[in-house]
Formats: C-alpha cells, sequence, structure tokens
C-alpha cells in the first residue's frame, strides 16, 4: 500500500512523475512465506517507510526517511532485513540512504528501524561570483534492530549481530563544486553536480582507530 497525500502527477514519455513534493510518502508492505512447493519457510513480515521533503534553513530543503518493519519470527539470514552498507575500498561514492562507514554483512535483524536525515540550508557566503556557487549539506543517518530469543536455534553458532546500541552515522557534504557552464553545455552541466563528502562512524560502534570510522567519498547530484 502506497499513500501520497494531496500529490500531483503528470505524464511525461509515457511515465507518471510526481511534480508536487510538499507532502510525504508513506508505503506499507505485507509479506507471507509459504513452507511448500513455491517457497521455504512460513512466516509473515511487515514494513513500512516514511519519505518526505521539507524546508530548511534560509530558503534551503531537507530530505527525512524513515523505514522500520519486522517478521514474525527467526528466520535465515536470507530472509532477515540486511542493512545498506556502503563501505568499501572500490566504491568512491556516498549514498544519502545507505551507511557509508558500515561494513558490508556487518549488521542483520529480525526487527529494525532506520532514519536518514539531510538538509542544506541557503548559505550566501559559499558563493562566489555568479557561476561558482556550492551547497554545503548536512547528513545523519542511525539503525537500530534486534533478534529475537529463538535467533540462537535458527542460526546456530554464527549469529548475526543487530544493531541493538544503535548505529548513528553523522556526515558534512559540498556538492555543486564545479562551476555553473556558461553556454548549454550537457557534459558540463552534469559535472557540476559533483562534490565531495565524510562521514564519520559515531556512538557505541566506533573503531579504536578514527582511520577506521572516518571516510571521504565523493558526491553526485543532478
Amino acid at each position: 500500500i502506497r499513500w501520497s497525500p494531496k500529490s500531483r502527477y503528470a505524464l511525461q514519455k509515457g511515465r507518471r512523475m510526481r511534480m508536487d513534493t510538499r507532502f510525504p510518502i508513506l508505503s506499507l508492505r505485507y509479506m507471507r512465506g509459504l513452507d511448500d512447493n513455491f517457497g521455504d519457510f512460513d512466516y509473515q513480515s511487515l514494513a513500512f517507510s516514511f519519505t518526505t521533503r521539507f524546508k530548511a534553513i534560509n530558503g534551503g530543503y531537507g530530505n527525512l526517511s524513515l523505514f522500520a518493519g519486522a517478521n514474525d519470527r527467526s528466520l535465515p539470514r536470507s530472509r532477515m532485513h540486511i542493512y545498506r552498507a556502503s563501505y568499501s575500498k572500490r566504491n568512491p561514492t556516498s549514498l544519502l540512504t545507505a551507511f557509508n562507514t558500515m561494513r558490508y554483512g556487518e549488521f542483520a535483524a529480525d526487527a529494525y528501524a532506520e532514519g536518514f536525515l539531510s538538509f542544506s540550508p541557503k548559505l550566501k557566503w559559499l558563493r562566489i561570483g555568479k557561476r561558482f556557487r556550492p551547497k554545503l549539506r548536512f547528513n545523519c543517518a542511525a539503525a537500530w534492530g534486534m533478534l529475537y530469543e529463538e535467533s540462537q536455534d535458527v542460526h546456530g553458532p554464527v549469529d548475526p549481530k543487530a544493531p541493538d546500541r544503535i548505529y548513528l552515522e553523522p556526515g558534512l557534504a559540498l556538492t555543486n563544486i564545479m562551476p555553473i557552464p556558461e553556454n548549454d553545455n550537457l557534459a558540463m552541466t552534469l559535472l557540476r553536480g559533483f562534490g565531495v563528502s565524510v562521514s564519520y562512524r559515531a556512538g557505541y560502534y566506533t573503531f579504536s582507530d578514527y582511520r577506521r570510522d572516518l571516510i571521504a567519498r565523493l558526491t553526485f547530484e543532478l
């Protein structure tokens, strides 16, 4: 089920495009697993999401995304919630709805909640001339999860780890660092969206070495 109150849409090249972003989008998803010839496990799962865009400081804007869900019992790892991690030396870019300092497969949960907040205030002192107008963006991501008591029976000695102490990741990004092109140059227009970001692994799950908690990435905005 997807609900977007007071939203307006327009058809563009056969695709329905959402035009009004003043109101949030809510969705609710129910899944049922079957333990028969068509499936491997008998279970029920519920997932909820909330996304919205809002006005920030000095006419800027912000984005908030919340996700939560749970299975009705402990299941093998392939049916658990796996947190979207993007930490890799081979991945040079950051993602707004992912944990940039979390390792792949580091956490999994039977019940979970996670949120991603970013906002970009309009700062006049960042504007240098007419062509150079970078944007400063503040980010914060958080995750929580839990394992059911019967998890040990399902997974055996290799029990997954859930972020039951709240995983926290603040960050800062400087986007649109390239100058505005003087003419309609598509390549330069796309390059203008590049930027740099820094994310830090904070809170209970930090490492003893700050170099493992801190990561710098490239960003891109259209």
